[in-house]
Formats: C-alpha cells, sequence, structure tokens
C-alpha cells in the first residue's frame, strides 16, 4: 500500500489545495492511473459545484455530463451503478439550468447531480432492497 503525503505531493509539484486536499491525492493517482483520471467539476465538492452554478460559471448540464461520462467510462468496472437513467438525468439538468437562468429562487445543492443507493426505494427505478 502506497501513503500519500500532501506535503510530499506538493514538494513534487502536484497542486494541493487546502480547500480540497482529495484533489491533489486525485491528481497524483490520476498520473499513475490514467484510467481513473478526474477532471472539471469532478473533482469539486456538492457545495462549490452549487456554488459555480450559482455563479454561471458551470452549467448543470455540463456537471450533469462529466458525471454520465465517468459513469459509462468506469462502471463496465466498477458496477457501482446498477440502474441509470442518463436521458433522464439530461432532462432534470436542463430544468436546473432554466431555473438558474431565469433567476428562479435556488436550493443550495441546485444542479448538483445525485446517486441513490439501489437499496433505497425510488419511483420508477430499480431497488434491490425487496
Amino acid at each position: 500500500m502506497t501513503t500519500v503525503n500532501l506535503r510530499t505531493l506538493s514538494r513534487k509539484g502536484h497542486e494541493v489545495s487546502r480547500r480540497n486536499p482529495f484533489a491533489g491525492i486525485l491528481n497524483f493517482v490520476s498520473g499513475r492511473f490514467p484510467y481513473f483520471m478526474t477532471s472539471g467539476p469532478l473533482l469539486f465538492s456538492a457545495l462549490e459545484i452549487a456554488a459555480q452554478i450559482r455563479r454561471k460559471e458551470i452549467s448543470p448540464v455540463e456537471v450533469a455530463r462529466a458525471h454520465l461520462d465517468r459513469i459509462e467510462r468506469l462502471n463496465p468496472k466498477l458496477n457501482a451503478f446498477v440502474d441509470y437513467k442518463p436521458e433522464a438525468v439530461i432532462a432534470q439538468a436542463r430544468e436546473a439550468e432554466k431555473a438558474v437562468l431565469g433567476g428562479d429562487e435556488l436550493g443550495p445543492l441546485h444542479g448538483v447531480p445525485v446517486s441513490i443507493k439501489s437499496s433505497i426505494d425510488v419511483a420508477g427505478h430499480r431497488s434491490e432492497a425487496g
């Protein structure tokens, strides 16, 4: 097992953020394992993504597409998602984008995609909890 030290990463030229120290670790890992490479909104916390959406620095559709692209790339190996509906995700992201552009009141995580464990019963989705 390899231990990753944030000071070591900084000295080796990897960008390490005090606000999100895991971004430095992800950058380090992506150099060694490019298959898991992460960029764009995938490096930010949910609160940071929501703030960027409110400031119109990124759109909910861009965020959704980035997450869907990562799911499509990694899920065949990880099998982490048993039921996901990309078309519905994009449709919901477009609705979220309309609200942002329309100046509507936005919730604290407006436009941030979420995944829900398949053992939780959600209408219209497969549930593995019987």
